[in-house]
């Protein structure tokens, strides 16, 4: 069979967010692969589904915090070693993974807390190396107990740290980076009343790794090549796994493909299981015959993983397919589950930007085109509001006949007058700043249209019977950028109509699946994320975020005001050449403070060619000042494809980086504070 078999499309919204509770309340699939059927139960109904002689075979490793932060000799730039598997406790070496690897080579040393530090001695692939551990007197395992961080699956990690939550309640043996998730459904309550049935619960070992993560490479299944993984069978679960088989007086439930994988690479010709340590690498593919296993429980498995090709293998292949898509109309959870630090989910607001860019707003009331009557356009706003107004104010700065003006005050200039087109936006329609300078922008008899989701704002433009877009209200103001772009669109569109003067294909639909493909990039469960991994390498710094003044200083706005409200976290941004006058003078000397610096370099393809130079050498400027430097490059077909994709991927750092800091990314409680304050 070829890997594509194993394709399925797996929403967003099927992925576990959370554990249920009590555990063995979730739901539970039972697929009869000798009827064909399937029924839908609760997980504590398995009950109903064993007798007296069974054996339930459970795998006893425990996750440990395997993820050590450390500090490179000489340099002091952070080192993350991920602990993957020991190979000699006697001379505490070690294969491991190491981030970031470009920095880390053979006969490097990293520090830990504790007195604890590791050599490099050996690499082993790109991101691998094997490590030892230079002071084996200390008691290894108890230090890397207290400092490490919990290793998590790739969609998952960064997100919690949950010693206790993330086991299973079968787990005895410390050693495994990855949980045994199908145990995870069973609780100490569950167990009791099975063994009072008479089921048994014998135990192997196997330190789940990195292979169990691993995604299968090969479209040909059958010459894909398992790592090999370090196990244990206990001499008591062989004598009962052995018995119930030879005695054929139970049947054999496997508690995850981990289990299944062990009980059948430890098989013997004679039917019995021997025990005993050792390495497998078996990989189990649909044709193969189970020998051991006459019932697996496991979860519902990634598109291509080997734990679904196992499941397809024991079920059959059109019948587990079939059953995933059954799991998938009835709203059956996959996956492990993401402990969660968003409780107001934030994720779906960053997921539903898409939707704002899929259809073009309505304009209630009438908009003149330009005539030449008009001499400047000033957009009135502050916050997300003021910020789509320098997205186009930056868009259209070489294509507007006029000048295109930001207004963030109370009040406006002498030079707003009646020949001066104004564009009102206030999310909420209450904002105080944007509503005491539309009162001056109607009394200076400007023609004045109005952005809003409601309030007053939009009590008095129908008052006045000015033009308005009115925008769904169901979204905080600064998740709420799609709307306001789109009305944008439209009030640009007809106010210059005759003069083309949008740098960019208009079409909705394009704007959504450009958006809609940038999400799913993004978002938490995509391996290879970008923004993952640059959140990952911005975390505990403060963020310098320098652009050049052609198309991207509004995007640089719009990164530091995401940071700030979203991670909760300080951010600064400039803009190129003027920092080369003033700011770069600020680099002469490595001062304590840039320990915790990190600087963000925001490019295009569109600079002027003395900018681009501008920024590579003020680059090389700070890269030998600082360790943490980011270039980030725009990608897409024109300037505002350009402009999304980094308006997207710094919305999804900043929500990493609200995870990472272990806060909500949503509640501005300072904001409401100096509200409340200036309300008194």
């Amino acid at each position: 069979m070829r890997l594509k078999d194993f394709e399925y499309e797996l929403p967003q919204s099927a992925i576990s967010r959370k554990l249920k509770t009590p555990r063995d309340s979730s739901r539970l699939m039972v697929i009869d692969r000798n009827s064909k059927t399937i029924k839908h139960r609760k997980f504590s109904d398995i009950v109903d589904y064993v007798s007296k002689g069974d054996a339930l075979v459970n795998n006893n490793t425990k996750v440990f915090p395997a993820r050590l932060i450390g500090k490179k000799e000489k340099t002091d730039a952070k080192i993350e070693i991920f602990l993957l598997r020991e190979l000699s406790k006697a001379s505490g070496l070690w294969d491991v993974f190491v981030d970031p690897a470009r920095k880390v080579r053979v006969g490097n040393k990293v520090y830990f807390e504790e007195d604890l530090c590791a050599e490099i001695v050996d690499n082993t692939t790109s991101r691998g190396r094997t490590i030892r551990f230079l002071n084996p007197k200390l008691d290894i395992a108890s230090i890397v107990e207290r400092i490490g961080l919990l290793p998590l699956p790739p969609y998952l990690k960064g997100l919690a740290n949950e010693k206790d939550t993330y086991q299973t309640v079968f787990a005895e043996v410390p050693g495994a980076v990855a949980v045994p998730s199908a145990g995870l459904h069973f609780t100490p309550e569950l167990v009791k009343k099975l063994t009072k049935i008479g089921v048994y619960f014998p135990s192997i070992t196997l330190h789940s790794g990195f292979t169990t993560y691993k995604e299968v490479d090969v479209n040909d299944i059958a010459k894909y090549k398992l790592d090999a993984e370090f196990c244990s069978i206990p001499h008591q679960t062989a004598q009962i796994v052995s018995h119930i088989k030879s005695k054929n007086e139970g049947k054999i439930f496997s508690i995850g493909t981990t289990v299944c994988r062990v009980l059948e690479a430890y098989n013997t010709i004679d039917g019995k299981i021997k025990f005993g340590d050792s390495w497998i690498n078996k990989f189990i593919f649909p044709s193969y015959h189970f020998k051991v296993t006459d019932c697996l429980i496991t979860n519902f498995h990634h598109p291509k993983s080997m734990m679904l090709i196992l499941t397809c293998a024991f079920a059959g292949y059109d019948l587990t397919m079939q059953a995933y898509e059954e799991a998938l109309k009835k709203g059956y959870k996959f996956l492990s589950y993401v402990n969660n630090y968003d409780p107001h989910n934030m994720r779906a607001l960053l997921l539903s930007l898409p939707k704002q860019f899929s259809t073009q707003p309505t304009i209630h009331g009438s908009i003149p085109t330009f005539n030449n009557s008009f001499t400047n356009v000033v957009i009135l706003g502050v916050g997300g509001s003021a910020i789509s107004g320098d997205i186009f104010s930056n868009l259209l700065r070489n294509s507007s006949p006029i000048p295109i003006d930001i207004n963030r005050n109370y009040t406006i200039g002498r030079y707003v007058n009646k020949t001066s087109f104004v564009i009102v936006m206030s999310y909420s329609g209450n904002t105080e700043e944007t509503l005491s300078a539309y009162e001056e922008a109607t009394k200076s008899n400007a023609l004045v249209v109005c952005v809003t989701s409601g309030g007053e704002l939009l009590h008095r433009a129908k008052k006045r019977n000015q033009p308005y877009i009115l925008i769904p209200n169901n979204a905080p103001p600064r998740t709420a950028i799609g709307y306001n772009l789109t009305a944008l669109i439209s009030i640009f569109q007809t106010l210059f109509n005759q003069f083309n003067i949008l740098p960019f294909e208009l079409n909705f639909n394009r704007l959504f699946t450009i958006c809609q493909n940038l999400s799913e990039r993004y978002d938490i469960y995509s391996n290879n994320n970008p923004a993952l991994e640059i959140a990952k390498r911005l975390q505990h710094k403060l963020c310098l975020i320098y652009t050049s003044t052609d198309f991207l200083g509004a995007i640089a706005t719009r990164w530091k005001g995401q940071f700030c409200e979203n991670a909760k976290t300080l951010a600064f941004s400039s803009q190129i050449p003027e920092m080369n006058h003033n700011e770069i003078v600020g680099w002469t000397n490595k001062q304590l403070l840039m320990e915790n610096l990190a600087v963000i370099f925001l490019r295009h393809s569109d600079e002027h060619p003395s900018n681009a130079r501008r920024l590579d050498i003020t680059e090389e400027i700070v890269k030998k000042k600082l360790n943490c430097v980011e270039k980030i490059s725009a990608t897409g077909n024109d300037i505002f494809e350009q402009l999304l994709s980094l308006l997207l991927l710094g919305d999804w750092i900043s929500y990493y980086l609200a995870l990472f800091n272990h806060v909500s990314p949503l509640p501005i409680e300072l904001i409401n504070h100096l509200k409340n304050k200036l309300s008194h």
